[in-house]
Formats: structure tokens, sequence, C-alpha cells
């Protein structure tokens, strides 16, 4: 996706962002907690922060003395996290933010559900790689949601092959794992999530292919359901210099 393309969705995903991934914050950040080693005079870069969801929730889970800095290319988006606790903001792309001399004050670095939207992301990590004692964090999703229906899910790519080739090959050793955990929201609540386009991938789709989307999940798989429960696998991969 390029960062156009990135800036016009989360453009128009803003007002609805905190409604779609509030119920993974938790999830995300507990798995992120893991295996990012953080005391509390830490300091924390969040890159592709989106509203700064996880950003709060790591800053009040640690008790982190410094506020996490979010970085993030959408203005709208940027505006929605300066209002969360322990959240400070920097308007700009990640190759942006790691070619300026502010990355090398943030020694741990957080990357959520964003590293596929970089079309150049090796440049990135060539640059993250020169911040010394960096150690990046990406998390994102293992295989497809599974609360979405069959076409969306036959479309879904995660390349985390390339991602964990694009690292080594900036010089980094990486470890990658893999947490699953329990889902749980209500049907109703989750039908407008995806009407909302919680996931780039569903911005492909009209709203008529959306609602057709949603019915054949009605008229399968949550029929007699009102709150939708599954397992689903976060991929964590650590990258250290």
């Amino acid at each position: 996706m390029s960062a156009q393309a990135y800036e016009s969705f989360y453009e128009k995903l803003a007002d609805n962002y905190d409604f779609c991934y509030g119920p993974l914050t938790n999830h995300w950040g507990n798995a992120i907690l893991k295996v990012l080693d953080l005391q509390p005079d830490s300091r924390v870069a969040d890159v592709g922060a989106g509203s700064g969801l996880i950003s709060q929730y790591i800053y009040k889970k640690i008790g982190l003395l410094n506020p996490v800095l979010a970085v993030e290319p959408c203005r709208k988006l940027l505006d929605i996290a300066v209002q969360k606790d322990g959240v400070t903001a920097m308007l700009c792309t990640a190759y942006e933010y790691f070619t300026s001399n502010v990355a090398l004050e943030y020694k741990n670095v957080i990357m959520s559900g964003v590293v596929h939207h970089f079309d150049n992301m090796l440049e990135i990590f060539q640059m993250m790689y020169k911040i010394p004692k960096v150690h990046c964090v990406v998390i994102g999703y293992g295989n497809m949601p599974t609360l979405l229906w069959e076409d969306v899910r036959k479309k879904w790519v995660m390349p985390w092959e390339m991602i964990e080739q694009n690292f080594v090959q900036a010089g980094f050793k990486v470890k990658r794992t893999d947490e699953q955990y329990t889902l749980r929201i209500n049907k109703m609540q989750w039908y407008d999530t995806i009407r909302k386009r919680i996931y780039s991938t569903l911005d492909d789709y009209t709203d008529e292919e959306i609602e057709a989307g949603i019915k054949e999940l009605e008229d399968t798989r949550f029929k007699n359901f009102e709150t939708l429960e599954t397992q689903d696998t976060l991929s964590v991969l650590s990258a250290k210099n």
C-alpha cells in the first residue's frame, strides 16, 4: 500500500478506529510485552501507532515515566492519539522517523499490524539498525482472522517470510513466535466493525459486497450465536542488532 493509499484508508477509518481495534488492544499489548523487556524508565516508540491504543496500553501497563512516542503519518489518527494518557506524537512516515535524530532516543520500537504497508521495508530496517542496541517488536496476524467470510480469507496475505528476510538482510538477529488468544465479541458489534472496514483488505469491497459477506456469515457460521468466540493467532517477531 502506497503512503497516499495508507493515509486515505486510515483517514476514513479514524473516527471508528478505537471502536474497531479496542477489543483487540489488550491481547496485542500483552503479546508485545512478553517479548519487549520494558522498565519504567524505558523509552518506547510506536511506529504506525494509529490512534495510540497500544501506546497508551503499554504506558499504563508498565507505568512508564516517559510517554510513548506515537509515530503516524495520518494526521487525523494522530490528533486522536495525543488525547490519550501517556502518548506524545510525531507526524511522519516510518522512513522519515528512522532518518531523523529523534529515532536515536528510542531503543524500544513497536510496529503493530503496519509493516506490510511499508513499500520501502528494507530501507526502513536498515535505518533502524543504526540505532545502538535497538529492539524492535513486530506483531500481526499469523493467519487470517477467522471471523470473516471465505472470499476475504482467500485474499489475505501477511508476508512474514519477506519481513523476516528484510530484517536479516538489514543485519538484525530475528526470532519469531506465535501467540494464541481467544477473542469474544458481540456479533452485531462485529458486523458493525466489518462495515467500518477494520482491515485494509476490506477496502477493496463495495458496501453491497460487505453486506453480502455479512449475510453469508449470518446464514451459516454465526446463525445461532449472539456472542462470537474464536481462537486467533498473532505472530510476534523480535529483532535486535
